[in-house]
């Protein structure tokens, strides 16, 4: 209010009861808080967010905001100064405003012809009173209060409310060891941060009701029927019951996974006003901690199952306490066996660079198969650990990125950065005991005919001496990411400034002010120039190729729905809600592909633009877009428009490409129509999702362009398929 007057140069006087600004984020919201909605809908009058600014805002980062804005427009609150009356003159045509200065313990008088009531909605903390809780023994306090979960950790905690502090504090609670009940009582519309945000955009656009049947639809694919879990959706939808009561939805940050598991328990009582089951039949007859009711569904005598169910909970918990000991020897008898039988077969060899062979080693560790790993770094995933630029984060949501038989904790973030996937993988060697033969590189590798294995060299770079295996099966696990793909361009060689591909690229802080060109636009390129930009380079981005830009959070919702939709239907909603967020890109130069993103995904494994603040600076002008280059002349780049500029430095984010077809022999093993494996370029001839099994043992991981979801697969399958052959030939 103070900076839009500011704005007309209309003098104001503004009071605050509080000793600053911004009190209840300064002072009263717990730690891991952060603005719900996207910071496009967050932002206040006449100030944007610095542009390096994440999507969803923290506290501390808002805090800062604020008191920046406070700054800026030279707002000056008297504080702890609390109103005592205001009442309008009729004869003065005034206002006049009583006031306290708390400090002073004085009283102060103001007139003013406008009065403007910003005292907010959160003013007071609201805690209804129950029978007995005033005697209630242990901590009781209101969410203002509360601030972190680890001086909760091992102890029972009730939270009441459901709202979106509600949740997120259950949540916080119980990633930090807290028994964690949560009373809902009303029903709530649960929907992912991403979602509110497609909803708002598409409100400007649609009419409400059939946005809120998008999201209520979306919703459902994410979550499922949460009525078991005893939440229940309101009738009104999410944007309509926002719009018409100031309800929001609840937007989850991790709650409704923990709910699912029985982490967090649904503390509202079993029964209703009247006595009845809450739940619906046949789900009625079962509550929390060992609580359960029988013939209370109106089934009359049919309800006598409620007790056989009942009855059956018993004797299932006394068939698993009995069981528990034959179940450890029943395992250690296998492995027995197991062990003693396997060592009539080869150890499996695989080569592996990055993570593409951790995986395969802990699917095969599953089946007690023994393998050997061989590495050419000096450690695993060294791609993650040493040629990544630090604001890296996994650009898929973490339910799509998880390795087989390892979940991510329950705390990590949707979007795991770097440093934490780094992290997941060191956790997971250790965890499935993986113990790579590292500095270890292939140099060939052969099938035998006549011993029907396979005869790989290796080199031990560390001793310089020769290592050799063979093995029944081989898997080809080095990944499509093996070496730097750098194009050639007249001139190039004679370049006078930086020269370095992205997998050297670290941060933009060394070319501030430097005039830098990123040449390639897929996701390291866009988020390298975004980087460079915000660190204060003059930044231009190539952009030869038609690409789909999306959010994020849009691609977690098509990979969804294409679990339940056709993608064509999918590609749809995607390229609409894209055109809706991002407008026409064309006149920035950025064109879309004819094929939908889904589809490009599925049948080029070509993957979309997944943006971070890049496009708006686009938009602004303030990274931009280049065609084509023809040729190179000194620090001179001449682009095939006719247009010459100066450049610094040069990064080429130009990907990847396999180097498998280096040492692997590919004449020596052929698939069933006669052609090899691999094509010239290192990549699978079959098409997805075929593409990983070959002759004679051979298989390949992580070659598909399916991201890590699909190295899972191509290990699970691996693995079973090795299973298979090595029961078959012991039978």
């Amino acid at each position: 209010m103070a900076a839009c007057l500011s704005q007309f140069s209309i003098p104001y006087a503004i009071v605050e009861r509080e000793s600053c600004s911004a009190s209840l984020w300064r002072n009263r919201a717990y730690d891991r808080l952060k603005l719900h909605l996207a910071k496009e809908f967050c932002e206040l009058p006449h100030m944007s967010y610095p542009i390096d600014a994440p999507t969803y805002i923290p506290k501390t980062l808002f805090v800062k905001y604020l008191d920046d804005y406070v700054e800026r427009f030279n707002i000056q609150p008297k504080y702890l100064t609390s109103v005592e009356s205001s009442t309008y003159d009729n004869d003065e045509k005034c206002w006049s405003i009583v006031e306290k200065d708390m400090s002073k313990c004085t009283t102060v008088k103001f007139t003013a012809k406008f009065l403007v009531v910003a005292s907010d909605e959160n003013s007071a903390e609201n805690i209804p009173m129950f029978p007995g809780l005033e005697n209630f023994p242990g901590d009781v306090i209101h969410s203002s209060r509360y601030k972190s979960g680890k001086s909760y950790s091992g102890k029972n905690v009730l939270v009441i409310g459901s709202g979106n502090s509600g949740m997120e504090i259950a949540y916080d609670l119980a990633t930090h060891g807290a028994n964690t009940s949560i009373v809902i009582r009303s029903p709530i519309h649960v929907m992912t941060k991403e979602l509110i945000r497609l909803g708002i955009t598409l409100a400007h656009r649609l009419p409400l009701n059939l946005v809120d049947k998008i999201l209520v639809m979306a919703s459902y694919l994410i979550f499922g029927d949460l009525s078991q879990h005893g939440i229940t959706r309101p009738k009104m939808g999410p944007m309509t019951l926002k719009s018409e009561t100031g309800r929001s939805a609840v937007i989850d940050v991790g709650t409704v996974g923990l709910i699912k598991k029985g982490i967090i328990k649904n503390g509202e009582s079993m029964l209703n006003g009247n006595g009845l089951p809450i739940q619906k039949y046949p789900n009625h007859w079962k509550g929390e901690n060992g609580l359960y009711c029988a013939g209370l569904a109106r089934r009359g005598l049919a309800d006598s199952c409620d007790y056989k169910k009942i009855n059956l909970v018993g004797m299932t918990l006394a068939h698993f306490l009995s069981l528990n000991l034959v179940g450890d020897l029943f395992v250690t008898a296998a492995n027995v066996i197991f062990g003693d039988r396997s060592r009539t077969y080869m150890t499996n060899v695989m080569t592996t660079q990055g993570i593409t062979g951790l995986p395969m080693a802990a699917c095969l560790s599953q089946f007690s198969i023994p393998y050997a790993i061989v590495e050419r770094e000096s450690c695993s995933a060294s791609l993650w650990r040493n040629r990544a630029y630090d604001r890296l984060k996994l650009h898929l949501a973490k339910e799509f990125c998880e390795l087989p038989h390892m979940s991510y904790p329950i705390d990590a973030p949707t979007y795991i950065p770097k440093t934490l996937f780094v992290k997941y993988l060191d956790d997971y060697v250790e965890r499935f005991n993986i113990q790579p033969k590292y500095l270890t590189s292939v140099e060939s590798s052969t099938y035998d005919n006549d011993e029907k294995c396979w005869s790989i060299v290796a080199k031990d770079m560390s001793k310089c001496t020769t290592v050799k295996f063979t093995a029944k099966f081989l898997v080809v696990a080095s990944g499509e990411n093996s070496a730097e793909n750098i194009p050639m361009f007249p001139g190039l060689e004679n370049f006078p400034g930086d020269v370095i591909h992205s997998s050297s690229y670290k941060s933009g802080k060394s070319y501030s002010g430097k005039n830098v060109l990123v040449i390639g636009s897929g996701n390291s390129g866009m988020e390298i120039a975004y980087d460079l930009a915000t660190h204060g380079a003059n930044t231009s981005i190539v952009i030869r190729s038609p690409i789909h830009v999306m959010t994020k959070e849009l691609i977690r919702l098509g990979m969804t729905l294409a679990h339940y939709l056709p993608l064509n239907l999918v590609d749809k909603i995607l390229v609409m809600a894209s055109y809706l967020i991002f407008g026409d890109l064309s006149q920035h130069g950025i064109t879309r592909p004819k094929m939908g993103p889904m589809t490009l995904k599925s049948e080029t494994g070509r993957s979309v633009v997944i943006d971070v603040g890049t496009i708006g600076l686009i938009k602004k002008g303030i990274i931009k877009v280049q065609g084509s280059i023809s040729k190179i002349k000194g620090n001179i780049v001449k682009f095939q428009c006719s247009k010459r500029m100066p450049f610094d430095a040069i990064v080429f984010a130009t990907g990847y490409k396999s180097t498998a077809n280096m040492w692997l022999k590919v004449y020596v093993f052929l698939i069933r129509n006669g052609e090899s494996m691999l094509n010239g370029n290192g990549l699978p001839i079959q098409k997805y999702p075929n593409h990983w099994k070959g002759e004679n043992g051979l298989y390949c991981v992580g070659l598909a362009r399916r991201g890590l979801a699909g190295i899972a697969t191509d290990a699970k399958n691996i693995a079973n398929d090795i299973k298979s052959v090595m029961d078959s030939m012991s039978s």
